[in-house]
């Protein structure tokens, strides 16, 4: 696949660069398996309920256990009684899935293909900021007016 190289200026340039022929034989799984964990990761998880143990107060027995004509009762907060606690209502979970390191490159990898091969990938050989500054280089990427990107930096000495 021919990766679309662009100068100092962001045109297009003379120089192309080809991606390796690995990256075509990679199965699309690993990067849904990627994907799967990164949005499992961002739910909220904030759902919760108190159960019985959780809600406060209901240490002494409501009344005796017999001589009373009703059913017996252990606790004011039982799930039974009004301001009780909830019997199976959520709880803290966890969400988060494992993806094995490998697994994340070779979605990276099949994703950078997936884009070369619908022509949406772009290299840039080189990109300097004079200053140095932060604030600068983030105005020259502003300007580009570019909705995602993935910026990947080499510093060869």
């Amino acid at each position: 696949m021919a990766v679309i190289v662009l100068n100092e200026k962001f045109e297009k340039s003379s120089a192309t660069l080809e991606l390796p022929e690995s990256f075509k034989n990679i199965h699309p799984h690993n990067l849904y398996l990627y994907i799967k964990a990164y949005q499992v990761g961002l739910r909220a998880n904030t759902a919760r309920v108190k159960n019985r143990s959780a809600v406060r107060g209901g240490g002494k027995k409501p009344w005796s256990q017999k001589g009373r004509g009703g059913a017996r009762a252990g606790s004011r907060r039982s799930p039974l009684f009004v301001g009780g606690g909830v019997v199976f209502g959520p709880t803290k979970r966890n969400y988060t899935q494992k993806v094995n390191k490998k697994q994340q490159i070779l979605a990276l990898k099949f994703a950078l293909n997936e884009l070369a091969e619908k022509n949406l990938l772009f290299v840039v050989d080189r990109v300097s900021v004079e200053s140095g500054k932060t604030r600068d280089a983030n105005t020259l990427f502003k300007n580009l007016d570019v909705k995602s990107a993935l910026i990947s930096i080499q510093k060869f000495t």
